[in-house]
Protein backbone atom coordinates (compact mmCIF):
# COMPACT_ATOMS: atom_id res chain seq x y z
CA UNK A 1 0.00 0.00 0.00
CA UNK A 2 1.34 3.28 -1.03
CA UNK A 3 0.78 6.93 0.99
CA UNK A 4 2.15 10.14 1.65
CA UNK A 5 4.56 10.19 4.77
CA UNK A 6 2.02 11.89 6.52
CA UNK A 7 -0.78 9.04 5.42
CA UNK A 8 -2.69 12.14 2.59
CA UNK A 9 -4.49 9.35 0.73
CA UNK A 10 -5.80 7.71 3.86
CA UNK A 11 -6.85 11.16 5.71
CA UNK A 12 -9.52 11.56 2.30
CA UNK A 13 -10.47 7.38 2.62
CA UNK A 14 -8.64 7.09 -0.42
CA UNK A 15 -5.95 3.81 -1.23
CA UNK A 16 -3.51 3.28 -4.07
CA UNK A 17 -2.42 -0.81 -3.74
CA UNK A 18 -0.35 -3.03 -6.07
CA UNK A 19 -0.55 -6.54 -5.22
CA UNK A 20 0.29 -10.22 -7.05
CA UNK A 21 -2.89 -11.61 -8.78
CA UNK A 22 -1.57 -15.44 -9.77
CA UNK A 23 1.26 -14.38 -12.30
CA UNK A 24 -0.21 -10.32 -12.40
CA UNK A 25 0.90 -7.49 -11.04
CA UNK A 26 -2.38 -5.07 -10.37
CA UNK A 27 -2.21 -1.20 -9.53
CA UNK A 28 -5.21 -0.29 -7.64
CA UNK A 29 -6.45 3.06 -6.81
CA UNK A 30 -9.95 2.96 -4.34
CA UNK A 31 -11.89 6.14 -3.53
CA UNK A 32 -14.36 5.77 -1.04
CA UNK A 33 -17.83 7.61 -1.93
CA UNK A 34 -20.66 8.91 0.52
CA UNK A 35 -22.60 5.23 0.17
CA UNK A 36 -20.21 3.76 3.02
CA UNK A 37 -20.96 0.44 1.15
CA UNK A 38 -19.72 1.53 -2.22
CA UNK A 39 -16.43 3.06 -3.80
CA UNK A 40 -14.86 4.21 -6.94
CA UNK A 41 -12.38 1.35 -8.25
CA UNK A 42 -9.44 1.38 -11.06
CA UNK A 43 -7.11 -1.45 -11.80
CA UNK A 44 -4.41 -1.44 -14.95
CA UNK A 45 -1.80 -4.25 -15.01
CA UNK A 46 1.74 -3.34 -14.50
CA UNK A 47 3.22 -6.50 -15.51
CA UNK A 48 3.31 -9.99 -16.18
CA UNK A 49 6.08 -12.62 -14.38
CA UNK A 50 8.61 -10.80 -12.17
CA UNK A 51 8.90 -11.22 -8.49
CA UNK A 52 10.27 -7.91 -7.11
CA UNK A 53 7.38 -5.35 -6.71
CA UNK A 54 7.19 -3.40 -9.89
CA UNK A 55 7.41 0.81 -9.43
CA UNK A 56 4.10 2.70 -9.22
CA UNK A 57 2.79 4.80 -11.77
CA UNK A 58 -0.15 7.25 -10.68
CA UNK A 59 -0.72 8.63 -13.83
CA UNK A 60 -2.27 5.50 -15.13
CA UNK A 61 -5.54 6.27 -13.47
CA UNK A 62 -5.68 9.95 -14.80
CA UNK A 63 -8.54 9.11 -17.56
CA UNK A 64 -10.27 7.15 -14.72
CA UNK A 65 -12.96 9.25 -12.37
CA UNK A 66 -10.96 7.75 -9.19
CA UNK A 67 -7.66 9.35 -11.00
CA UNK A 68 -9.63 12.67 -11.58
CA UNK A 69 -10.81 12.74 -7.79
CA UNK A 70 -7.14 11.74 -6.89
CA UNK A 71 -5.34 15.03 -9.11
CA UNK A 72 -8.36 17.59 -7.73
CA UNK A 73 -7.75 16.54 -4.15
CA UNK A 74 -3.88 16.53 -4.29
CA UNK A 75 -1.28 18.45 -6.22
CA UNK A 76 1.82 16.98 -8.21
CA UNK A 77 4.57 17.96 -5.47
CA UNK A 78 2.05 16.52 -2.89
CA UNK A 79 2.16 12.77 -5.51
CA UNK A 80 5.61 12.50 -5.78
CA UNK A 81 6.07 12.26 -2.14
CA UNK A 82 3.81 8.64 -2.45
CA UNK A 83 5.86 5.88 -0.59
CA UNK A 84 5.52 2.08 0.41
CA UNK A 85 3.66 2.17 3.85
CA UNK A 86 2.33 -0.94 4.96
CA UNK A 87 1.96 -4.19 2.87
CA UNK A 88 -0.39 -7.26 3.53
CA UNK A 89 0.04 -10.97 2.91
CA UNK A 90 -3.12 -12.23 2.37
CA UNK A 91 -4.03 -16.03 1.66
CA UNK A 92 -7.40 -15.69 -0.68
CA UNK A 93 -10.10 -18.16 -1.18
CA UNK A 94 -13.13 -16.86 -3.79
CA UNK A 95 -16.31 -18.42 -5.13
CA UNK A 96 -18.17 -17.12 -7.39
CA UNK A 97 -22.14 -17.28 -6.89
CA UNK A 98 -24.80 -16.24 -9.48
CA UNK A 99 -28.75 -15.76 -8.76
CA UNK A 100 -31.39 -14.01 -10.23
CA UNK A 101 -30.38 -11.02 -9.37
CA UNK A 102 -26.63 -10.28 -9.55
CA UNK A 103 -23.21 -12.03 -9.36
CA UNK A 104 -21.56 -12.02 -6.01
CA UNK A 105 -17.76 -12.67 -5.23
CA UNK A 106 -17.01 -13.95 -1.65
CA UNK A 107 -13.27 -13.90 -0.95
CA UNK A 108 -12.46 -15.47 2.49
CA UNK A 109 -8.90 -13.60 3.21
CA UNK A 110 -7.01 -14.76 5.86
CA UNK A 111 -3.11 -13.45 6.53
CA UNK A 112 -1.30 -10.01 8.15
CA UNK A 113 -0.58 -6.32 7.38
CA UNK A 114 2.82 -5.52 8.42
CA UNK A 115 3.87 -1.41 9.04
CA UNK A 116 7.20 -0.69 10.01
CA UNK A 117 7.24 1.49 13.25
CA UNK A 118 10.54 2.97 13.96
CA UNK A 119 13.00 0.20 13.41
CA UNK A 120 10.11 -2.44 14.88
CA UNK A 121 8.28 -4.34 12.51
CA UNK A 122 4.27 -4.59 13.73
CA UNK A 123 1.96 -7.14 12.53
CA UNK A 124 -2.04 -7.47 12.93
CA UNK A 125 -3.82 -10.55 12.07
CA UNK A 126 -6.77 -10.54 9.44
CA UNK A 127 -9.45 -13.08 9.11
CA UNK A 128 -12.63 -11.69 7.05
CA UNK A 129 -14.67 -12.52 4.69
CA UNK A 130 -15.67 -10.06 1.75
CA UNK A 131 -18.99 -9.99 -0.06
CA UNK A 132 -18.70 -8.04 -3.38
CA UNK A 133 -20.76 -7.65 -6.10
CA UNK A 134 -19.67 -8.51 -9.65
CA UNK A 135 -22.49 -7.63 -11.95
CA UNK A 136 -26.04 -6.88 -11.05
CA UNK A 137 -28.14 -5.30 -8.71
CA UNK A 138 -26.60 -4.14 -5.19
CA UNK A 139 -29.58 -6.23 -3.50
CA UNK A 140 -27.78 -9.62 -4.44
CA UNK A 141 -24.85 -8.42 -2.26
CA UNK A 142 -27.39 -7.88 0.91
CA UNK A 143 -29.53 -10.33 0.83
CA UNK A 144 -26.05 -12.88 0.40
CA UNK A 145 -25.14 -11.17 3.52
CA UNK A 146 -28.34 -11.49 5.98
CA UNK A 147 -28.28 -15.31 4.53
CA UNK A 148 -24.74 -15.58 6.41
CA UNK A 149 -25.87 -13.37 9.81
CA UNK A 150 -28.94 -15.77 9.85
CA UNK A 151 -26.81 -18.92 9.63
CA UNK A 152 -23.30 -18.00 10.82
CA UNK A 153 -24.37 -15.25 13.47
CA UNK A 154 -21.58 -12.92 11.03
CA UNK A 155 -21.56 -9.31 11.63
CA UNK A 156 -20.32 -6.65 9.30
CA UNK A 157 -17.27 -4.57 9.93
CA UNK A 158 -16.55 -1.56 7.30
CA UNK A 159 -13.07 -1.08 7.99
CA UNK A 160 -10.79 -2.18 5.12
CA UNK A 161 -7.38 -3.67 5.09
CA UNK A 162 -6.22 -0.27 4.38
CA UNK A 163 -7.73 1.45 6.82
CA UNK A 164 -6.36 -0.56 9.20
CA UNK A 165 -2.53 -0.22 7.65
CA UNK A 166 -3.07 3.32 8.38
CA UNK A 167 -4.06 2.71 11.58
CA UNK A 168 -0.99 0.12 12.20
CA UNK A 169 1.30 2.79 10.51
CA UNK A 170 0.33 6.05 12.82
CA UNK A 171 0.60 3.24 16.05
CA UNK A 172 -3.23 3.27 16.51
CA UNK A 173 -5.41 1.03 17.74
CA UNK A 174 -8.98 2.43 16.17
CA UNK A 175 -10.05 5.19 14.44
CA UNK A 176 -11.74 8.37 16.54
CA UNK A 177 -15.90 8.02 16.59
CA UNK A 178 -17.58 9.19 13.30
CA UNK A 179 -19.75 11.70 14.08
CA UNK A 180 -22.92 13.18 12.03
CA UNK A 181 -21.61 15.33 9.85
CA UNK A 182 -23.62 18.06 7.61
CA UNK A 183 -25.56 16.89 4.54
CA UNK A 184 -25.90 18.97 1.29
CA UNK A 185 -28.84 18.39 -0.65
CA UNK A 186 -28.20 20.86 -3.35
CA UNK A 187 -26.52 18.10 -5.62
CA UNK A 188 -29.77 15.99 -4.85
CA UNK A 189 -32.48 16.64 -8.02
CA UNK A 190 -35.02 14.12 -6.58
CA UNK A 191 -36.81 12.85 -3.51
CA UNK A 192 -34.78 9.71 -4.38
CA UNK A 193 -31.25 10.99 -4.35
CA UNK A 194 -32.44 12.72 -1.71
CA UNK A 195 -33.74 9.93 0.14
CA UNK A 196 -30.05 8.04 -0.46
CA UNK A 197 -28.10 10.71 0.76
CA UNK A 198 -29.81 10.69 4.29
CA UNK A 199 -29.37 7.12 4.62
CA UNK A 200 -25.74 7.29 3.41
CA UNK A 201 -25.27 10.03 6.70
CA UNK A 202 -27.13 7.68 9.28
CA UNK A 203 -25.34 4.65 7.98
CA UNK A 204 -22.15 6.28 8.08
CA UNK A 205 -21.95 7.47 11.39
CA UNK A 206 -24.01 4.13 12.19
CA UNK A 207 -21.70 1.26 10.73
CA UNK A 208 -18.19 3.06 11.43
CA UNK A 209 -19.12 3.00 15.34
CA UNK A 210 -20.79 -0.36 15.39
CA UNK A 211 -17.59 -1.67 13.71
CA UNK A 212 -15.28 0.05 16.44
CA UNK A 213 -17.40 -1.37 19.26
CA UNK A 214 -17.28 -5.08 17.51
CA UNK A 215 -13.84 -4.92 18.00
CA UNK A 216 -14.48 -4.18 21.99
CA UNK A 217 -11.83 -1.59 22.30
CA UNK A 218 -11.10 -0.85 26.00
CA UNK A 219 -12.81 2.76 26.05
CA UNK A 220 -15.81 2.16 24.13
CA UNK A 221 -17.71 4.96 25.65
CA UNK A 222 -17.69 7.46 22.68
CA UNK A 223 -18.02 5.19 20.00
CA UNK A 224 -21.00 4.07 21.40
CA UNK A 225 -22.80 7.45 22.44
CA UNK A 226 -22.07 7.98 18.50
CA UNK A 227 -23.75 5.02 17.63
CA UNK A 228 -26.80 5.99 19.37
CA UNK A 229 -26.80 9.20 18.21
CA UNK A 230 -26.52 7.87 14.88
CA UNK A 231 -29.61 5.49 15.55
CA UNK A 232 -31.23 8.45 17.02
CA UNK A 233 -30.69 10.11 13.69
CA UNK A 234 -32.03 7.09 11.96
CA UNK A 235 -35.35 7.26 13.98
CA UNK A 236 -36.27 10.11 12.82
CA UNK A 237 -35.29 10.21 9.19
CA UNK A 238 -37.51 5.82 9.25
CA UNK A 239 -40.17 8.71 10.57
CA UNK A 240 -40.16 11.23 7.95
CA UNK A 241 -40.01 7.99 5.12
CA UNK A 242 -42.91 6.14 6.59
CA UNK A 243 -45.07 9.00 5.30
CA UNK A 244 -43.34 8.48 1.42
CA UNK A 245 -44.49 4.24 1.43
CA UNK A 246 -40.78 3.92 2.70
CA UNK A 247 -41.12 1.48 6.04
CA UNK A 248 -38.90 -0.69 8.17
CA UNK A 249 -41.32 -4.28 8.43
CA UNK A 250 -42.78 -4.72 12.00
CA UNK A 251 -40.12 -7.58 12.73
CA UNK A 252 -37.20 -4.59 11.87
CA UNK A 253 -38.70 -1.82 13.80
CA UNK A 254 -39.39 -4.66 17.19
CA UNK A 255 -35.33 -4.95 16.48
CA UNK A 256 -34.74 -1.10 16.10
CA UNK A 257 -36.53 -0.69 19.62
CA UNK A 258 -34.79 -3.65 21.20
CA UNK A 259 -31.54 -2.61 20.27
CA UNK A 260 -31.48 1.24 20.89
CA UNK A 261 -32.76 0.57 24.60
CA UNK A 262 -30.39 -1.84 25.31
CA UNK A 263 -27.59 -0.12 24.23
CA UNK A 264 -28.91 3.14 25.91
CA UNK A 265 -29.23 1.48 29.02
CA UNK A 266 -25.71 0.37 28.97
CA UNK A 267 -24.97 4.09 28.12
CA UNK A 268 -26.60 5.73 30.97
CA UNK A 269 -25.04 3.02 33.64
CA UNK A 270 -21.42 3.96 31.79
CA UNK A 271 -22.02 7.17 32.32
CA UNK A 272 -22.88 7.68 35.42
CA UNK A 273 -20.36 5.02 36.95
CA UNK A 274 -17.59 6.58 34.95
CA UNK A 275 -18.47 10.00 34.98
CA UNK A 276 -20.84 11.53 36.81
CA UNK A 277 -20.29 9.06 40.23
CA UNK A 278 -16.47 10.19 40.52
CA UNK A 279 -17.68 13.76 40.47
CA UNK A 280 -20.04 13.23 43.17
CA UNK A 281 -17.61 11.21 45.06
CA UNK A 282 -14.71 14.07 44.92
CA UNK A 283 -18.02 16.57 46.34
CA UNK A 284 -18.38 14.71 48.89
CA UNK A 285 -22.05 13.68 47.70
CA UNK A 286 -23.68 10.60 47.77
CA UNK A 287 -23.32 8.14 44.13
CA UNK A 288 -26.44 7.74 41.87
CA UNK A 289 -27.28 3.95 42.47
CA UNK A 290 -28.78 2.66 39.11
CA UNK A 291 -28.34 -1.19 37.66
CA UNK A 292 -24.49 -2.25 37.96
CA UNK A 293 -22.72 -2.53 34.39
CA UNK A 294 -21.57 -6.16 35.47
CA UNK A 295 -25.14 -7.06 34.91
CA UNK A 296 -25.74 -5.66 31.41
CA UNK A 297 -25.08 -7.35 28.62
CA UNK A 298 -21.64 -5.70 27.15
CA UNK A 299 -22.47 -3.51 24.09
CA UNK A 300 -20.17 -5.14 21.79
CA UNK A 301 -22.78 -8.30 22.28
CA UNK A 302 -25.26 -6.04 21.62
CA UNK A 303 -23.92 -4.96 18.50
CA UNK A 304 -22.63 -8.23 16.78
CA UNK A 305 -25.73 -10.01 17.80
CA UNK A 306 -28.26 -11.01 15.13
CA UNK A 307 -30.93 -9.03 15.19
CA UNK A 308 -28.38 -5.82 15.31
CA UNK A 309 -26.89 -7.17 12.33
CA UNK A 310 -30.07 -8.38 10.07
CA UNK A 311 -31.74 -4.26 11.05
CA UNK A 312 -28.38 -3.05 9.40
CA UNK A 313 -28.88 -4.75 6.20
CA UNK A 314 -32.90 -4.08 6.32
CA UNK A 315 -31.90 -0.49 6.88
CA UNK A 316 -30.07 -0.97 3.57
CA UNK A 317 -32.12 -1.97 1.53
CA UNK A 318 -34.25 0.64 1.87
CA UNK A 319 -32.08 2.61 -0.65
CA UNK A 320 -33.73 0.59 -3.29
CA UNK A 321 -37.37 1.02 -1.70
CA UNK A 322 -39.72 2.78 -3.82
CA UNK A 323 -42.20 5.80 -2.83
CA UNK A 324 -45.45 5.88 -3.69
CA UNK A 325 -45.90 6.01 -7.59
CA UNK A 326 -48.06 9.20 -8.16
CA UNK A 327 -46.84 11.48 -5.19
CA UNK A 328 -47.41 11.28 -1.38
CA UNK A 329 -50.04 13.44 0.71
CA UNK A 330 -48.64 15.25 3.64
CA UNK A 331 -51.06 17.44 5.43
CA UNK A 332 -53.60 17.30 2.89
CA UNK A 333 -51.19 18.19 -0.25
CA UNK A 334 -49.87 16.14 -2.57
CA UNK A 335 -46.04 16.06 -3.47
CA UNK A 336 -45.35 15.33 -6.57
CA UNK A 337 -42.42 12.99 -6.17
CA UNK A 338 -40.70 14.05 -9.39
CA UNK A 339 -41.05 17.55 -9.47
CA UNK A 340 -40.96 18.79 -5.15
CA UNK A 341 -37.64 19.27 -3.74
CA UNK A 342 -37.67 16.35 -1.15
CA UNK A 343 -35.54 19.26 1.55
CA UNK A 344 -38.92 21.16 1.19
CA UNK A 345 -40.61 19.44 2.73
CA UNK A 346 -38.09 18.72 5.18
CA UNK A 347 -37.91 21.93 6.39
CA UNK A 348 -41.13 22.59 6.48
CA UNK A 349 -41.12 19.49 9.42
CA UNK A 350 -38.52 20.97 11.14
CA UNK A 351 -40.14 24.37 11.04
CA UNK A 352 -43.08 22.81 12.48
CA UNK A 353 -41.47 20.96 15.44
CA UNK A 354 -39.24 24.17 16.39
CA UNK A 355 -42.91 26.02 16.75
CA UNK A 356 -43.96 23.07 18.55
CA UNK A 357 -41.09 23.72 21.08
CA UNK A 358 -41.01 27.16 21.34
CA UNK A 359 -44.91 26.84 22.28
CA UNK A 360 -44.36 24.61 24.78
CA UNK A 361 -41.00 26.46 26.47
CA UNK A 362 -43.20 28.07 28.76
CA UNK A 363 -44.43 24.57 30.38
CA UNK A 364 -40.74 23.09 30.38
CA UNK A 365 -40.75 23.00 34.60
CA UNK A 366 -44.14 20.86 34.47
CA UNK A 367 -43.35 18.50 30.99
CA UNK A 368 -41.95 14.84 31.77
Amino acid sequence: YIDTPDFLLARERMALRIRKEGRQWVQTLKVSTSNPLDRIEHNEVLGVGRNDVPQWDINLHDSHEAGKYLNKMFTKKQLQTLQFCFKTDIWRRKCIVKNRVGTVEFALDIGTITASRGAELIASNVQELEIELKDGDSVAVLNHAKAFIKRFKAFIDTQSKSARGFLLARGLDFLPPVRAKPISLKSSVGSAQAKSQLLYSCLDQILSNQSILNASPADYSEYLHQLRVGLRRLKVLLKYLSKQGIALNDESLNNFKIVFDALGQYRDGNYVSSVLNPILRSLGGPEIKISSIENLMNPSHISQANPFQLLLVDVMLLEFSSPYPHGVEIEGRIINQSSAPFKKVIFKHLESTFHFLSSQNSRFAELH
